[in-house]
């Protein structure tokens, strides 16, 4: 090999070292694998038919967070009005499309990328739950103590039937298994039109996703875990 040629070669390779070298110990990279990133295009269709009446269709739109990055958002309206808003209490950005006057057939569309990363997070083994938890947590997280309309923590029942799922346990790692233990358990899988509360999911042990969940968070919130629903779409490859 012609000696200049080699030398040359021999100095870029220095320098890409040098490069990867200098951004793993002064920028904070990493050239060992911090976790699991998918990307992810999505789009979601509606169809709507009316009959010259109004019609409002509300969707929660995904947001930055830890475990995502959203880019790339794309809204196809058919002529409708469209806007967003975010949710006082919860922050939640909402997509509004509005029609004053619908009738016939309209498909609008919401399409976005979404870099998502795999975490894991782990409860410390002796973390125990508070006596009072009201004044032990920030007081923003009262709100998601209190009951509500569809998670009547405060409820008789879900309190009896807490105490027989968890008994005097007061570590918070094996409380929370416990209450999961007990919904996905007990509480049969079973799709179903509206919303089921709380407490009609413990009466009648079977619900949809949406009535699990809310029988979850009840059981949380009685148990001094602050708690909240959240949704999203299930992706799979």
């Amino acid at each position: 090999m012609n000696r200049k040629v080699y030398l040359l070669s021999l100095l870029l390779i220095l320098m890409a070292v040098g490069s990867i070298s200098a951004k793993v110990i002064y920028g904070g990279h990493t050239v060992s694998r911090e976790f699991s990133r998918y990307l992810w295009r999505i789009n979601i269709v509606m169809n709507l038919a009316g009959k010259g009446t109004r019609a409002k269709v509300r969707l929660t739109l995904p947001k930055d967070n830890e475990r995502q990055t959203v880019y790339n958002e794309h809204f196809e309206n058919d002529e409708m009005v469209f806007y967003i808003r975010e949710r006082e209490l919860t922050k939640n950005r909402v997509g509004f499309w509005r029609s004053e006057l619908l009738d016939g057939t309209k498909s609008i569309q919401y399409t976005f990328s979404a870099q998502l990363k795999s975490l894991i997070y782990t409860l410390p083994g002796n973390l125990r739950l508070p006596d009072d938890p009201y004044n032990a947590y920030p007081p923003e997280f009262r709100v998601w103590l209190d009951p509500s309309t569809f998670i009547q923590s405060q409820d008789l029942a879900i309190k009896k039937y807490l105490k027989k799922i968890v008994g005097k346990e007061k570590n918070a790692a094996l409380v929370m298994r416990k209450l999961y233990d007990f919904v996905t358990g007990q509480v049969r899988y079973r799709s179903e039109k509206g919303s089921k509360d709380a407490k009609a999911t413990l009466n009648k042990l079977t619900a949809d996703c949406g009535g699990q969940s809310r029988l979850f968070a009840a059981l949380s919130r009685a148990a001094g875990v602050p708690s909240r629903i959240v949704g999203g779409l299930i992706l799979t490859g």
